[in-house]
């Protein structure tokens, strides 16, 4: 399975599987989906656990914004799903922004 490569507004790569392991750390997160249209944004979907979303959404907003550096602009939308495939698959990483993988940035894993 392909977890995608985002950029940031700095350069930095970043990839899609640093998602997933940071949010299996929140208890309050179901679902996710990261999706990239421009270099310096990113919207993060997120379907909740309410009950448990108010004592980690600090914790997980700060975790986010560290990785992906002050000047990524994020956006947080809160669906009660996340859309599937046509073959019902969900794509945890989307990016429309094109990736040098040969340029000389680290790709960030943690």
């Amino acid at each position: 399975r392909s977890m995608g490569v985002l950029s940031t507004a700095d350069g930095r790569l970043v990839s899609g599987v640093f998602f997933s392991h940071l949010f299996k750390d929140f208890n309050s997160v179901r679902e996710y989906q990261i999706v990239q249209r421009r270099q310096d944004a990113l919207t993060i979907r997120l379907v909740l656990d309410e009950s448990r979303w108010e004592a980690e959404q600090m914790a997980l907003r700060e975790a986010v914004e560290l990785a992906l550096g002050s000047k990524t602009h994020l956006t947080w939308e809160f669906p009660d799903q996340i859309e599937r495939t046509p073959s019902n698959k969900r794509r945890p990483t989307i990016s429309h922004v094109p990736v040098d993988l040969a340029a000389p940035t680290e790709v960030s894993r943690s």
